[in-house]
């Protein structure tokens, strides 16, 4: 999830990167401590093969990836942060499903998921200037709810 959230989200200076030693009893006598990615960039000691790398935002990177969203709802809603992420990753395939079928998803309040139809047109290659043809398809396509936008520039 890490490298597909750095995509989505430009990182912040203010992430902290910090991992989490997952121990049992075998392990904690005889593995040697490993150099973690927040380890060489000097922000946490070091930890042990076995490990989970966890990213803190404060979301002051105006960016809220899949898991701080997970908790977000988990907490909201007062489920667990499985039964949380389940509902999440339904919702995401249920939406990708309709817009798939060439329906439209409203969600009121929130706005509505819609398939776009983009036409044909002609462009030029970057590289050589070379004109080309960029073929028609379809792209999903967002229209927040009057209540989301008045929500936003609150």
């Amino acid at each position: 999830m890490g490298t597909s959230t750095r995509a989505a989200c430009a990182e912040p200076s203010s992430l902290v990167r910090t991992s989490a030693l997952i121990s049992n009893s075998r392990e904690s006598h005889s593995s040697p401590p490993l150099r973690t990615t927040a380890s060489r960039q000097g922000l946490t000691g070091t930890t042990r093969t076995r490990r989970q790398d966890h990213t803190i935002s404060s979301h002051e990177g105006n960016c809220m990836n899949k898991r701080t969203l997970v908790e977000t709802v988990a907490a909201k809603a007062g489920l667990t942060k499985t039964a949380a992420e389940s509902a999440l990753d339904a919702m995401v395939e249920a939406i990708s499903d309709a817009l798939a079928d060439g329906e439209k998803v409203a969600i009121p309040g929130f706005g509505t998921f819609e398939v776009k139809d983009r036409p044909a047109r002609t462009g030029r290659n970057p590289r050589t200037g070379e004109t080309m043809e960029i073929a028609a398809r379809k792209a999903p396509g967002f229209k927040p709810a009057t209540a989301l936008k008045n929500e936003v520039s609150r």
